[in-house]
Formats: structure tokens, sequence, C-alpha cells
């Protein structure tokens, strides 16, 4: 096995000879070894002014220069790989890829041989140079021999240079010619076969007793070919040890498909027992990478590496600073607030005591901060290795670093390089990101996720932020994903739709779950319990984190209690247990007793904003161990909402050890929570005895809104279909076979997505074929707004939008034009950079923004059937709060509509809103802004309904909203459709009722959810697919709906006239008639409004 060494460099090299500052002394005992090699010279080494000097072609050739002389000018110039460097006879300035660099002492001719700086020489190649003073010996060590490159070995042994664990077998370690890092010719080491995250390879002796007291920085290459995965690379023990199957330290990174990446793990020795360096995968939220292949891996001491740079290496501490200003020392995107950036001292990483920078309040993947001027352009041609410790209190995240252009310059929004890094929740982390600095626009260092598998980091530290020269040989070129060649699933007139279900197409045969018996049966059926907590308690409660909000007691009319705790949350925690409810128990419990808990509650104000839901969470704990036995969620909107929690307490939880607190800290909002109860039934009930889920008015099995939905369906959305069969002679042919199948349905069914979709990765891969197969539209969820086009990647974007039609995906919808947001003027993803210097110039503004929508419409004009001019208005519709509408009044939108107009004028204008769910609190503001907007000569062609609901309604008050919406006799369309009920029965049970209402209306024409998978979805709570791609109970739903029951398959015989006569959905056929050997298959519009009778000539 090729040995691993540490990298030893000095701080200077010091070649002392006294008295011989001027004079050349070749000195045959000075010996250079390099790579513990010594290097064989024609011309001994020479000391001048106490520099060593060596051969030139020698100390070329040794390090793997090419080397060419001008005897005219005397200059020697030295090639390796993107480093060139020219070096002229006694003249003390030589040249670095162009840049001019001043040396201690020239090259000199002695004994007719150019003999050069051997220092100068081995760093600028990126080698590493000590002096061994004993032996007068200069050590020179490469990037080559110093990493574990497999190309030389032949062989990689069990037991003598690996060890497997976590039930990996050993047989299935191998070298490999497959891939290879280093030349891409040579060999990697190749794990292969694996089944479970905890399978793992460890090096032995990686790490040794002279390492003791040193950090180390670690790279490893790592591939996999199969899967985005998540790798940690750990120091470990040997087999039996301390630390043998857990790391004492580790680096888990986010290891992209088919990508060479480097994981750079940070690391201080100081244990005996650790030495070994191992890779699994601790991170199990993930995929199985089945094959691994590992290659370059180095271990470097940095504290010797050579920093003779103009970049310092000094951390950026945040310790001594008093200000941090935005625009200044920082700016914001993807619609963070820059008030939502802070200097803390509530973390920190340098000392303890000190500030770290808080990014608060964050929502959203794409929030993100970037660090102004961390680059310059003297930066440019060097590699760096920048050092970020991040520090996340409330969950596990994947954070991204990355080098950003500026505001309003490419790569504003993505960066050009990144790093994406697992953070562990309530541990400092440290991100290591190897950039080579390339391009002069490049001058921010950013953080966001822009891996959005993960949870949403609400808040984050960052602190100790340093960038140094880096001796390592950057190879992470930016891999570029070649739309053309991203794979089709489906084709423009026929995608791969679903197939196969449990039921039929009957109507009669939906799916339904246990029947859910009414609470007040099930309540009465218990009989009296001994009440533990009551209501008369929990309004005696005492509020835990009074600096995020306060609490009152309020009067309640109309509710089985007449008072309730009202909360207000002022701010949002860093941990939603910040600020609580704390209540405790009046009676002791015993282990086996059944508890219920019951609460009221409603939101006032505030929480989702595009649901006016707002949240809370009930616990039962043990004091003493903090172990819950209950941490159920409740979310509700401005109706009363009542909640049950059954609960068996467990051996441990006896006595008055267990609390109940609330936890309120989830959004700034105000809720009431009332008719507050815990009580114990006793040993002898069963669970399933107790309530659980509510319900809703209308889930009946039998619930006649449902029938006479299905009635509207089958008139609306289905007509005649007249299928003529006939030879060539035009005589009708009888008893032919006829097959029907539907293709394609005429009504809209899409998704919100992002370009970045169309990347490489297994996550992606999966997207795609989804999309494909279960919608005919979709949606860009945050990409046509205003900033973040124009700072996005728009080659990316257009990719996106050709394969999507490609694939059968038509119905494509742009997202959103103007954007009155709020009172609000931070640089995001609604608002350009240039915006707030214009607000208040009407002229200027009203320019910019009509400029802005005629470039964006005729950019997408053959793509797009519809566009939401404006979104979410009635927030500050009645106070006029907005940036635009507070300024120029509420006749500005009708400018937006017809901006849009005129510019697309065959193209449908959206107006759309949220909040419209059932409840009634929103749509009469919408119909009064639809009104007035229409009124001051806004042209509306559709009125769009986002579709956001946070609890259940009864079905038939939220057709009631539609069909008021539909009174002004345009277009419907549900465009952000998603149901963020924790209940996976109760979800799917709403899911199937509420799409069978939108469905059953008339005037919508498309359902468009707000993403379908949880693993990318805003709530990760999305109506299809799980995060480990498991099909939910409300996906189902979805899919039996309208692939079986609201879609067409038939088959039949023509009669003596030769027709076939069938009811259908409203889309695309492919119609099949066979008869005595004959067949033909036709492909057929079959629409609302047309004719649909079909001529199909058998000859």
């Amino acid at each position: 096995m090729k040995k691993i060494i540490s990298i030893i460099l000095s701080v200077a090299l010091i070649l002392s000879c006294l008295g011989m500052t001027s004079v050349v002394l070749a000195d045959d005992t000075i010996k250079v070894v390099i790579n513990g090699e010594n290097l064989n010279m024609d011309q001994p080494p020479v000391l001048t002014e106490g520099r060593t000097l060596v051969p030139v072609r020698a100390i070329f050739e040794a390090l793997g220069a090419k080397v060419e002389w001008d005897d005219i000018t005397k200059t020697a110039t030295g090639v390796l790989g993107e480093t060139k460097i020219e070096i002229q006879i006694n003249n003390k300035v030589a040249k670095v890829n162009g840049k001019d660099i001043t040396l201690d002492v020239p090259a000199q001719i002695v004994n007719s041989r150019t003999l050069v700086p051997v220092r100068f020489i081995s760093e600028s190649l990126g080698a590493k140079v000590d002096w061994d003073g004993n032996t007068k010996t200069v050590i020179i060590t490469t990037s080559s021999g110093n990493v574990m490159t497999f190309d030389n070995l032949d062989t990689f042994a069990s037991g003598t240079d690996f060890i497997v664990g976590g039930a990996l077998p050993s047989a299935n370690v191998s070298l490999s010619t497959e891939k290879d890092h280093t030349t891409g010719s040579g060999k990697s080491l190749k794990i292969d076969g694996r089944k479970e995250f905890h399978n793992r390879l460890k090096l032995k002796n990686f790490f040794n007793e002279s390492h003791i007291g040193t950090t180390f920085e670690i790279s490893v290459w790592v591939y996999i070919p199969d899967t985005d995965a998540t790798i940690t690379i750990g120091a470990y023990g040997d087999s039996g040890q301390e630390y043998a199957q857990y790391p004492v330290r580790n680096q888990t990174t986010l290891v992209k498909k088919d990508t060479w990446t480097e994981i750079v793990f940070k690391y201080k020795h100081e244990k005996i027992g650790i030495t070994q360096l191992g890779i699994e995968q601790l991170d199990k939220d993930g995929e199985i990478a089945k094959v691994i292949y590992l290659d370059d891996i180095a271990l470097v001491d940095p504290t010797k590496v050579n920093t003779n740079t103009s970049v310092s290496s000094d951390a950026m501490t945040f310790d001594a600073l008093s200000t941090f200003e935005n625009g200044k020392d920082f700016i914001v995107g993807g619609a963070l607030p820059s008030a939502s950036v802070s200097l803390s001292t509530e973390k920190d990483h340098t000392s303890g005591s000190g500030k770290s920078l808080k990014i608060n309040g964050r929502k959203e993947y794409h929030n993100r901060l970037k660090l102004k001027n961390f680059f310059n352009e003297s930066h440019i041609g060097k590699t760096y290795a920048i050092s970020v410790w991040v520090y996340v209190p409330d969950t596990d995240a994947t954070l991204t670093i990355g080098a950003y252009g500026d505001s309003g310059q490419e790569y504003a929004q993505y960066p050009v390089r990144n790093q994406t890094t697992l953070v562990k929740k309530d541990t400092w982390t440290e991100v290591v990101f190897k950039y080579k600095h390339e391009k002069i626009g490049i001058t921010q260092l950013g953080i966001e996720q822009l891996d959005k598998n993960g949870a949403v980091a609400s808040v984050i530290y960052i602190d100790d932020i340093s960038f140094k020269d880096s001796s390592y040989e950057v190879k992470n070129e930016e891999v570029k994903t070649d739309y053309s060649k991203v794979e089709n699933y489906g084709a423009p007139s026929k995608r791969p739709v679903p197939t196969e279900f449990k039921t039929s197409s009957s109507y009669d045969d939906l799916i339904f779950y246990k029947e859910i018996t009414p609470p007040e049966q099930l309540l009465k059926n218990l009989g009296e319990g001994k009440t533990v907590i009551s209501n008369e308690d929990f309004l005696k409660c005492k509020l835990q984190g009074p600096e995020y909000g306060t609490i009152e007691i309020v009067d309640v009319e109309g509710m089985p209690f007449t008072k309730a705790v009202r909360a207000t949350v002022n701010e949002v925690p860093s941990n939603s247990y910040k600020i609580q409810l704390n209540n405790f128990l009046s009676a002791p419990i015993e282990a086996g007793d059944k508890l219920l808990i019951t609460a009221y509650m409603r939101t006032v104000s505030g929480g989702v904003p595009e649901t006016k839901a707002g949240q809370v969470q009930l616990v039962f704990e043990n004091t003493q161990t903090d172990a819950k036995l209950v941490q159920g969620s409740v979310t509700a909107g401005p109706e009363w909402q009542v909640a049950y929690f059954p609960v068996e307490v467990k051996a441990g939880y006896e006595g008055n050890i267990c609390w109940a607190p609330i936890r309120l800290g989830f959004y700034e909002q105000v809720v009431e929570i009332g008719g507050y109860s815990v009580v114990n039934y006793g040993k002898d009930i069963k669970l399933e005895d107790m309530p659980a889920s509510v319900g809703y008015k209308g889930i009946e099995k039998d619930a006649a809104w449902r029938k006479e939905a299905f009635e509207r369906i089958d008139k609306i959305r289905k007509g005649d279909i007249n299928i003529i069969v006939k030879d060539a002679n035009g005589n009708g042919i009888s008893d032919a076979d006829v097959k029907v199948d539907m293709t394609e349905s005429e009504f809209q069914l899409g998704t919100a997505i992002q370009s970045n979709r169309l990347d490489q990765g297994d996550t992606n891969t999966k997207m795609r074929k989804a999309l494909v197969s279960l919608f005919n539209g979709a949606v860009y969820e945050g990409e046509m707004k205003w900033g973040d086009w124009e700072r996005g990647n728009k080659e990316r974007m257009r990719a996106m939008i050709d394969w999507l039609k490609a694939n059968g995906v038509v119905n494509l919808r742009g997202h959103v034009l103007v954007w009155d947001k709020g009172d609000s003027l931070s640089i995001g993803s609604t608002i350009p950079e240039d915006l707030p210097n214009i607000i208040d110039d009407k002229e200027k503004l009203f320019a910019r923004m009509k400029e802005h929508v005629t470039k964006i419409t005729q950019e997408y004009k053959d793509d797009y059937i519809d566009w939401d001019v404006t979104n979410e208005l009635t927030k500050i519709y009645p106070t006029l709060n907005g940036i635009y509408l507070s300024r120029y009044g509420k006749e500005f939108i009708a400018d937006w509509f017809k901006w849009a107009e005129e510019s697309i004028p065959d193209t449908k204008l959206y107006i759309n809103e949220t909040s419209i769910t059932g409840d009634g609190s929103t749509v009469d503001t919408y119909c009064k802004v639809i009104e007035e907007a229409m009124a001051n000569g806004a042209r509306i062609d559709g009125i769009g309904v986002q579709g956001h609901f946070a609890t259940t309604c009864d079905p038939t008050r939220f057709y009631a909203e539609l069909d008021k919406l539909a009174s002004f006799g345009k277009d419907l369309k549900i465009t952000e459709f998603d149901v963020n009920i924790q209940d996976p029965e109760l979800n799917a049970s709403f899911t199937r009722d509420i799409l069978i209402t939108m469905f059953s209306h008339e005037a919508v024409e498309g359902i468009f959810m707000w993403g379908f998978y949880d693993g990318a979805h805003w709530l990760k709570n999305a109506p299809i697919y799980d995060r480990n791609w498991n099909l939910k109970l409300s996906g189902e739903q979805f899919i039996d709906l309208f692939y079986n029951k609201f879609w067409t398959r038939e088959s039949g015989k023509t009669n003596t006239e030769g027709k076939y006569n069938l009811r259908g959905f409203y889309g695309d056929y492919e119609i099949t008639v066979t008869k005595d050997g004959k067949t033909k298959t036709v492909n057929v519009p079959c629409r609302k409004g047309n004719d649909n009778t079909i001529t199909i000539v058998l000859d």
C-alpha cells in the first residue's frame, strides 16, 4: 500500500550560511529529496544569499513540468498543467501565469548550468518544501507524492490495507480501472454491493502517534454512479477499540450522482487509538449508495502549508464588530429580509463568549445571505480553501456555501461553484469549500440551501469564516448538463399515464377508510373519567418565553367553553418550545392508564400567510427525561377546530413526573386555545375506542353532496363520442371490435416545478418521470418572479420548458408578473436590485415595470397558455399598505393587466389569490379586488384560487366560494393546491372530496399542485409522494380519481350500421378498430363543444 505521509511545510526555508550573503558556493553536501527519492543533478546545488539554487531542467522535470530555454533572452519556461513559470538569468522578477513575482535571488549560470531557486520553483508548482538542518536536505513533497492515487498499486488487501464494517463483505472492496479521478486512465478504490447505510470501509494506519496534537485537512474524492447520496468521512478506531463503529469526528457531504466530489474533512488528532479513516453513510435520510469509488485521498497539515499570498488567512470572527450592514457588508436574496441578518451573542464558535452572524426567520430554501467583496481581481487564477463554521439550532439541514456574483450579475442567484454539507442540529460544523477563482464578476461568498430534500433551517449562525491559498490542484470543474440529452419519458401527444388501480372506474367504488365515529358518540361511550388537567387548570397556565410573546384570557361565545387563552407570538424563536404554555397534572397517573387530551384552537391572525392558519403543538412528556408520549401538531384557520390525542401511559411515566406543555413558537401568530383537558379513563379502555380524528361535514360515504357532484361531472366533463366504421365503399361494418383509450384529458392537471430538476441526480430523474406520468401542465414555483427571473439561469429555464413540451406537459403557466407583497423593499424573488432606487419615481417605475412585463411575456409568448398577472392582493388591499398600492393606489393594478394585454393579447390573463378555503374569510375581499380592477380597465380572463388547505372544510362551502367567483363569468383555476393535514387518512379523505368538488364546478379549467413530492415541497407535505418516494394515501386518491374515475377506457362492437357510441370524458383518444384481421388505429381529439363524430375507414 502506498504510504500516507503528512505534508510538512515550513514557515520559512532557513539556509544558514554566515558571511556569504553575496557569494555563490557549490555545496555537494546539500541533497534534494522529492517524494522520498534523491534528485540526481549534474551540477551540485549552490548557496547564494542564504538561498539554495538547483539546475533548472532537473527540478522542473522532476516535478513533472515541461521546460524550454530561450537562449536569446536567457529565459527558462516551465509548464505544469495550468501553471506557467518564466524565470530569466540575473532578473529578480519572475512571472507565474503572467504575474510578476519578486525573488530573493535571481536565476544564475554556474559552470555553464542554469540554476534556479528551488523553493520558488517548487512552491509555484504546488509542491511543499522543508529543510532538514541535521542532514542538510531540501525536502520537496508534491501533491502526487502525498495523495493516495491507487494508480501504482497492484494489490489492496483486507486486514493489511483496509478493514470493513457494518456487514460489508471484504470481497466488495477492490482496485478498479472503471473510474479514475487522478488522470482519468488510472485506478480508484471501488466499494461495490452496498446494501445498508452502515456498510463501511476503513483505511488502516491512516493516523499514527506522531500526528497527535496536529490538525489535519483530509481530502477524499468520491464518485457515486447510481444516485445522489450523503457520504460520511470520519476518523475511526480499529476493530474492538473505542470509536471502531462510530467516528470520533466526521464530515457528511452530499455527493451528486455521476460527479467526482471532493469531501474535505478538518480533524485534530488527539487520541492514540484513532488510526483509521472510514467512509459510510451516517445520515440515513437519503438513498443508499450501492457503489462508491474513492480516489486521491490526501492528509495535509494546513499549518505548514506555505501561505505566501496576498490573501489573508485570518478568520472573520465577528467578535470585534459593532455593526454589519446591508448593502455594505452583505446583501440578501431569495426573499430573505435584510432585517433577518444581525450580529449575535447567542452563539459563538471562536471563544464561546463572542459574536457570530445570525440569519433568522428563514422560511424558504433559497433565502440566502451573501458577503460582499469576498473575492477580487487579485485572486484570479488562485485556488482557495474556504472555511465557514455553521450552527443550526433547530434541525439537521444541508447547507450550501458557494461563490456568487453581485446582484444583477451572472451567478447572482446560483453559485458558479459550491459545496453542500449536512449540518447536524446543535453542532458547530465546519464547511470547507475548495474553489479556483477564475471569473472577475464573482465577488461574493453566499450561504443558502440548494439541496431541497431536507428541512428548511429557520435559523443559521455562521462564524470564523476564512480562506487561504490552497496548494491542491482543483479538479472540480463545473459539470454542465447537456439539456438536449436529458431522457424523454413521454411524447408531445402521449404521456405514460397510470393504468393500474385497486378499484374500478365506477363512482360507487371510491377509496374510503375506516368509518370515523363521531367524537360525541365515542365520548359518550367512554363514560366518566378522572380529570387530570381541567380547562380551569389550563386557564391558569404559565407562559414560558415572555420575550417572544404574551398571553391573555378572552371570552368565547357559542362553544362548549366560555373562556380561552389568547396567545400572541411576536417573534419566532429558534425552537418552538422557547415560547409555550406550561400545564401540570393535578393528579397522579399509573402505567396502563388511557388518557385523552382535548383542545380547541383557532387562529385570530398571522400563521402561514397563504392559508391564514396558525399552528401549536400539544406535548405530553416526562419532565425528568424529556421523553414524550404525545407530540402532536394542531393547525387551524379562523374557525374553531377540535383535536383529540389518545395516549397510553407507559412505565416510567407514573405519578406526577409528567406535564403537558403547548408549544407556540411556529409563526408570528395570534391563536386562541380553549376547552383544554386531560382526562384519565383508566386501564380498561382501548385506545381505538377514543376519538382521534374529527373528520368534517360531508366525509360520510353516503354524503348527498358527492352524488350531486358526480352528476355535475357527468354533465359538464363528458360528452357523446360517435364512432362510425366503414369499408372502402362507404358501407358500415357491423360487429367490428372497437377499443377506445383516452390518452390525455382536456382538463389541466399541473404542478409547480423548478428548472434545476433538469440537472443530473437520482431525485431529479424520479421527479421528471413522475411529473410526465401524472401531469399535463406545469408552472415555475419561483423562477418567473421578477427578481428571480432577471437573476436566474434562463438557459436552463428554457431547456426545461422545451423538455416539458416534448414530453406532453403542454399546459404551461407563468407566475407571476407583478407581486405587491407588502411594505418591504428588500431585494429578493419579487424585487429586482434597482427597484428600491426608483420606487418613488412614478415615471421611472412605470417604465421599468412595463419593460419587464413586456420582456418576460414576449420571451414565453409561444409557451404559456396563461399568466398570473398579480398575486395575493387581498392582504394589502383594504389598507393599501403594499409597496406599490401605498404609493400609486388601486388603479395601478389595472396598468399591470393593460401592459400584459398589449404584449400578449391572445394569452389568458389571471389574477391569483390565497385563503379561499371554504371559511368565507377572504372571498368577499377578492371579489372586490376583481370588480374594481375590471372597472379600472383591467382585462381579467381568469380567476386563480391557490387552494392551500391547512385544515378541512365542508366541501359544499368551498363550492359556494367557487360559485361566487364564477359569477364574474371568467374561467377559474386552482393554482397552488395542497393539503397540510398530518393524519394520513384524514388528509387523503379530504383530498379526495375537495378534488371531486373542484372538478365538479364547470368554471374550473384546471388544478395545479404546488409540488407533488415531500422532498421538494414548501411544507414537506405534498399530495403525491413522501420524501422516500412512497405513494401517499392522498396520492392514491388523486391517481384513482383523475386516471381511473375521470378517465375513459372502453371497448365493444359496432352495431348493424357500423356505429359504436359512448359517453366519454373530454380529451384526446386513441381508437382502434379490428374486423376480419384488419386493424386501424387513429388518434383524435374529443373536446367540449365539438361534434366528436369519428369516421374510420377499414380498408
